[in-house]
């Protein structure tokens, strides 16, 4: 099961460089913006995110080997059938965004420091 917490772990140890010990990864998510007023609906939607980043784009595999657009996938699957749909849902590590959405449905979450997770809501 998924551990929410405050757990870090640092790169790699062996031949350290000035760069590598400045660079720490999370095991948790960062809320950057949410309209959702429901805690346990919010907390469900990120761990349904962070779930899908660590199965296929987790911090260990470089960024061509990481596979955002199955994450991305299996996220709105999740929450369509959880939640009922439909939901938008996007995976990156640098887009930008302007979207209209449903109140009550937007999450844009941060997961290990490098991936960005923006899911909403459509009419």
């Amino acid at each position: 099961m998924f551990l929410m917490g405050a757990e870090q772990e640092q790169g790699p140890v062996e031949g350290d460089t000035d760069k590598d010990k400045d660079q720490i990864r999370c095991n948790y998510g960062i809320v950057i913006q949410s309209d959702i007023t429901n805690e346990s609906r919010r907390k469900e939607m990120m761990e349904i995110c962070q779930i899908a980043c660590e199965k296929f784009a987790p911090a260990e595999k470089s960024p061509l080997e990481r596979d955002n657009q199955a994450a991305a996938e299996m996220i709105k699957a999740t929450l369509d059938q959880k939640m009922s749909g439909p939901f938008n849902v996007i995976v990156g590590e640098s887009f930008s965004s302007e979207m209209d959405f449903v109140q009550n449905s937007l999450l844009y979450m941060f997961f290990g420091g490098y991936l960005a997770i923006l899911v909403w809501k459509c009419v």
